[in-house]
């Protein structure tokens, strides 16, 4: 800021003001149309100078408000006690934690996202103050537990803790906060998965996938109305895959709520078990379900609520045939993915009026009979995946359609 104004002073020192074109035309010094093109100049380079003069004032304002506003204190100490149960050693509490120092912000390009130290704060309080609103810490080798302290930031919103070492479980207290976003994927968090975690209703992001949790999914998640992304993915997975929510990567965050419970071949994987609950019915906002867990018995024909649905997921996922008939429902799907049903044999789903439809795979689902004509007319349908099915009429169908795979 200070060699700022040091090269205004400079620049305006440089200009000559109080010019005046035509006493030098009655001097003879110059003609006319030299004072005429002057005359422009030396007004340009005075609004230069009231350019530069509220330039400078903005500046001024904007640094002044920041150094005034700083995180309350109570939220300091909460923070010092966070860092101790996480095992976070680099924060430095020399810098107020809502500046915008390196020791709170992550400043390096990580095009995977897979690492991120930052705290976000929110300053649009009244009165000179600011409260956290966010804390990501992804991939920091965190050694410890989840933090119990974090119930004493009130205006917490986010937190990624995902890709550390953290063990035992998600923190009671936290049932008082009013978290929308909370990720603690790729742990060693282990036990059932709580069922407290249904009374956190803001929730629009809760992943807990690849960690040690086993058990069945407590019916009381279906409390988490506002749940948009519904991600149970417990089996091991053959190689590693990366996810993001518009983001924030987490940066995330935004308006989905993903629920990830495994889906990781480099940490042990979720051991869920047991029926899918049907108080999942009440997630009316779901955009996308996906699992591919250790359930039993058939697949629920639970759909028809679910209209919202983009993306549906259910592969080796533990449950038997048929597909149920209230998937036909589901008219807003552009990608629908079922595959490694055990027993129960299938006809095919009806799907013509899933005119967004982009991906089919329903592999290995004990479908038989011959295949729908009404899937070469599905505009969108690039990729499709029937394999493992005792189909016939599949070369006739698609010799001649927009598929790009099959």
């Amino acid at each position: 800021m200070k060699s700022f104004f040091l090269n205004c002073q400079s620049y305006l020192l440089n200009i000559n003001i109080d010019y005046n074109p035509a006493k030098r035309v009655a001097e003879g010094s110059v003609n006319r149309k030299e004072a005429g093109s002057d005359m422009l100049g030396s007004m340009f380079r005075s609004g230069m100078v009231v350019f530069i003069i509220m330039l400078m004032w903005r500046e001024l304002a904007v640094e002044v408000e920041a150094q005034a506003r700083k995180l309350a204190a109570d939220e300091v100490k909460a923070l010092h006690e966070i860092a101790r149960e996480l095992g976070k050693r680099d924060w430095d509490f020399t810098k107020d934690p809502c500046s915008t120092h390196s020791g709170w912000i992550h400043t390096e390009t990580d095009p995977m996202n897979l690492y991120n130290s930052t705290l976000i704060c929110n300053c649009s309080f009244p009165g000179d103050v600011c409260h956290v609103d966010s804390i990501f810490l992804k991939g920091q080798d965190l050694p410890s537990v989840l933090p119990p302290s974090l119930v004493k930031l009130p205006y917490i919103r986010q937190v990624d803790f995902s890709r550390n070492y953290l063990s035992g479980t998600i923190p009671p207290a936290w049932t008082s906060t009013k978290l929308e976003v909370l990720s603690a994927s790729i742990n060693r968090l282990s036990g059932p998965i709580p069922k407290y975690l249904g009374n956190i209703t803001t929730l629009r992001v809760l992943s807990l996938e690849s960690n040690m949790f086993f058990g069945p999914i407590p019916p009381r998640l279906g409390n988490l109305v506002n749940l948009e992304k519904l991600i149970s993915d417990m089996t091991n997975s053959e190689k590693m895959k990366s996810w993001s929510n518009g983001g924030t990567e987490f940066s995330y965050v935004d308006t989905d709520l993903i629920f990830f419970v495994g889906d990781y071949s480099v940490l042990n994987a979720n051991y869920l078990t047991g029926e899918l609950p049907q108080a999942l019915t009440q997630l009316t906002k779901l955009t996308e379900l996906i699992g591919s867990n250790n359930f039993i018995g058939r697949i629920p024909n639970i759909y028809g609520n679910w209209t919202q649905l983009q993306k549906l997921q259910i592969s080796a996922s533990g449950f038997e045939g048929p597909i149920p008939p209230s998937i036909s429902s589901l008219t807003n799907l552009t990608e629908l993915r079922i595959s490694d049903l055990n027993g129960g044999v299938s006809q095919f789903p009806f799907l013509r009026n899933m005119k967004d439809l982009e991906r089919l795979m329903l592999r290995s689902c004990n479908i038989y009979g011959e295949v729908p004509a009404f899937l070469s007319d599905l505009p969108k349908l690039r990729i499709i995946d029937l394999s493992f099915n005792r189909l016939v009429g599949i070369s006739r169908r698609f010799t001649s359609t927009h598929l790009e795979k099959m």
